[in-house]
């Protein structure tokens, strides 16, 4: 690359103005839907994430009538930024704003600028193209392009061929703007006297930061379970806290997530479990509020006629959703199925419990790597605190048990965290789709030991969290700082491995 550096800044120019203008749509959404808006003060990626799906639902209806190409994507891009000029100029701390737009950039600049593109990157771009070049209609039935992540869809509208490096970007706004949310809210929240949430919203920080901190894992697998923890945020606050005052609009918005995140990638539909639960909660429904709810089903209802028309599924490849191409997707079904299961060949029998051993075998050195140290390290500070005050055992075990009775939240929130993970070890067990499943039933075990130190030594509690985060950091920096070289030996000095709508192929391979 000739001038790097000027890459850099155009490439950090165009970071703040693609988040700028999806925000823009997400305040859009905030206007007409009227909701509480102190739900999206407190998690203010919300307003990005919002402006996704708006941006997706346009998008959706705009590749009926033509290709998603550049000056569809500059014209959306500009309407989103005329969007959140007009909300700017309304806003009382202008400042603020300004501070949190910048911080989540520079984070999303660092975190994807040189990156590696992950092993779907392939055929994930191809898609990419094919909305960028065609309109739906003229995009034929293939095994991977039939898949259809919405997620792959907005990533065209906002992904500019000029600038290859754009593709990168919205995934690592997402990502960044995740981080800024969980800081905030763990600084926030330290003083609450229900600890459930605080310990939850720290050690999630501590993964995402220490563990899932390289771009090149936010394809469709991750960026939809990014999703999945804020309706988890929400599901908490709707059992906890109590504290949004119109829950029939935050529960609209909690199917709206839902929705969003089963179209970027099916394996996120366990989460319809916890939103079956909050309905449960939402009393006095009315008829109007059925028709209210039905709203956050239009861009779902859409992405579904994309797949018909281009695979004749609903869904690619749930065979019962289909109305032809019936046995191929029986075909990939079975190959999703025996590939998760451990069976890399497709040889391999896996009815009944004989594919465990093979799933041991091939899946479980991959999560020990990704899980076992993050298990010790926060497992590490309730040790020390046992044996630090080992002559008040007796205390500590009577708290522990105190906070895992069968009437409490936290018991709740475990049933329905164990009930996910049995439907997805017995469905499809690949690492890939189950990392939001695998790390709540992981940090549900151990946060009864985090209850019982921040009740009894709240102090030691919080520097136990800034001793956590501070060792992400240095996983978060190391694994960032060597991408460069990752990406120099397998591509060379170019970046990214994209020329018009071709990928460069590895120099080492």
């Amino acid at each position: 690359m000739d001038n790097l550096l000027l890459y850099f800044v155009i490439y950090t120019i165009l970071t703040s103005f693609f988040f700028v203008s999806i925000v823009g749509y997400g305040k859009l959404f905030l206007f007409f839907i009227k909701t509480d808006y102190n739900v999206f003060e407190t998690y203010k990626n919300l307003n990005f994430i919002t402006g996704l799906i708006i941006v997706g639902f346009i998008s959706l209806i705009l590749n009926f009538f033509t290709g998603l190409d550049d000056i569809i994507s500059s014209i959306i891009i500009l309407i989103g930024l005329f969007f959140y000029c007009i909300n700017f100029f309304y806003l009382k701390k202008k400042s603020k704003e300004i501070k949190h737009i910048l911080i989540v950039s520079l984070i999303a600049v660092f975190v994807s600028f040189y990156t590696i593109p992950n092993d779907d990157f392939n055929y994930h771009f191809q898609t990419i193209i094919n909305f960028k070049k065609n309109l739906v209609f003229d995009i034929f039935h293939e095994r991977r392009i039939s898949y259809n992540s919405h997620w792959l869809l907005i990533n065209s509208t906002y992904f500019l061929t000029f600038f290859p490096a754009s593709i990168f970007i919205i995934s690592s706004i997402l990502y960044s703007g995740t981080l800024y949310d969980l800081n905030k809210r763990y600084k926030k929240n330290f003083n609450d006297s229900n600890s459930l949430i605080l310990i939850y919203t720290a050690l999630v920080l501590v993964f995402l930061v220490g563990v899932l901190n390289e771009i090149k894992e936010y394809g469709t697998d991750f960026t939809g379970q990014l999703i999945l923890f804020y309706i988890i945020f929400l599901f908490l606050d709707f059992t906890l806290f109590k504290k949004f005052e119109d829950k029939k609009k935050i529960f609209f918005l909690i199917l709206l997530l839902s929705f969003f995140s089963l179209s970027i990638k099916i394996s996120n539909a366990l989460i319809l479990i916890v939103v079956f639960l909050i309905f449960l909660n939402i009393k006095k429904l009315n008829i109007n509020k059925v028709l209210f709810y039905t709203l956050s089903t239009l861009p779902i209802f859409f992405w579904m006629t994309h797949n018909y028309i281009i695979s004749d599924c609903i869904i690619w490849p749930i065979y019962q959703l289909c109305f032809s191409n019936t046995q191929q997707a029986i075909n990939e079904m079975m190959f999703i199925e025996k590939f998760a299961k451990g069976d890399i060949t497709g040889k391999h029998n896996i009815d009944g419990l004989l594919w465990i051993t093979k799933w041991f075998e091939t899946h479980s050195k991959k999560i020990l790597e990704v899980y076992g140290v993050y298990f010790v390290i926060i497992l590490l500070p309730f040790l020390i605190f046992y044996f630090k005050n080992f002559k008040d055992k007796k205390i500590i075990l009577h708290k522990l048990i105190e906070k895992i009775n069968i009437r409490s939240t936290y018991f709740i929130f475990f049933i329905i965290i164990v009930l996910m993970n049995i439907i997805w070890f017995f469905k499809s067990p690949a690492y890939r789709f189950g990392v939001f499943y695998n790390l709540n039933l992981l940090l549900i075990i151990v946060s009864p030991l985090w209850f019982v130190i921040f009740d009894l030594n709240r102090n030691f509690c919080k520097k136990s969290i800034k001793y956590l985060l501070f060792f992400a950091l240095i996983f978060f920096f190391i694994n960032n700082f060597n991408k460069y070289n990752k990406y120099v030996d397998r591509y060379g000095y170019d970046w990214p491995n994209i020329i018009g709508d071709k990928l460069i192929e590895p120099v080492n391979n």
